[in-house]
């Protein structure tokens, strides 16, 4: 999910003789910077692999349909390579998933839907109590609709240790993508969660 807010030289050949280091890829103060580029990118490959995935087909067809996605260019190369297939396997045999593609046999599951929503600047950033409107814009992975309310989903990469951890970093978040959701649907979010790659396990909000 994303979500943002705004006012309305050449090569020399080496001496004979020298010895030579092993080349890097990256220099060694980027190290970090690497890391944590490759870990949005594969939070980029496995939320395409989502986004892309027919969920009223059965589950193991799961790399039937990433070869489908690099064939026909909904999954670049460079991130194909990125993905956890064991992560996504486990993904597949939760009740989550389970609970997701029941709805989208019946039509009702809904992936990577944008929404701007206004508020007070004061109900969205700290320290103003300034009435100025603000644009709310973000995109929702997934809901879906069961039993007449629905259930917000989405889904994190992040390297957490614990559940906590991951709600106190997105509970304003999810409360966010709550409203904005009920309030153009017209209907009743009655669950938010979070699906933790790295916890391997679904996360109530």
């Amino acid at each position: 999910s994303k979500q943002s807010a705004e006012p309305p030289e050449k090569e020399t050949a080496p001496e004979e003789g020298a010895v030579q280091e092993k080349e890097r890829c990256v220099p060694a103060f980027m190290e970090g910077v690497q890391e944590e580029n490759t870990g949005a990118r594969r939070g980029t490959a496995m939320h395409r692999v989502l986004e892309c995935f027919d969920f009223t087909r059965d589950f193991d067809t799961l790399q039937e349909q990433i070869a489908w996605m690099e064939e026909t260019g909904l999954l670049e190369a460079h991130l194909s390579g990125l993905l956890s297939l064991q992560g996504l396997e486990l993904f597949f045999r939760s009740r989550l998933a389970e609970r997701m593609q029941k709805a989208a046999r019946a039509g009702k599951l809904y992936k990577e839907k944008p929404f701007v929503m206004g508020k007070p600047a004061s109900q969205v950033l700290e320290q103003t109590d300034s009435d100025v409107m603000i644009l709310i814009q973000g995109i929702m992975d997934a809901y879906f609709e069961e039993d007449g309310k629905l259930v917000l989903v989405d889904y994190k990469t992040d390297a957490v240790r614990s559940a906590p951890d991951l709600v106190k970093r997105y509970q304003a978040q999810m409360d966010l993508y709550q409203e904005a959701l009920s309030r153009a649907a017209g209907k009743e979010v009655k669950e938010k969660i979070l699906y933790s790659f790295r916890l391997r396990r679904e996360i109530q909000v």
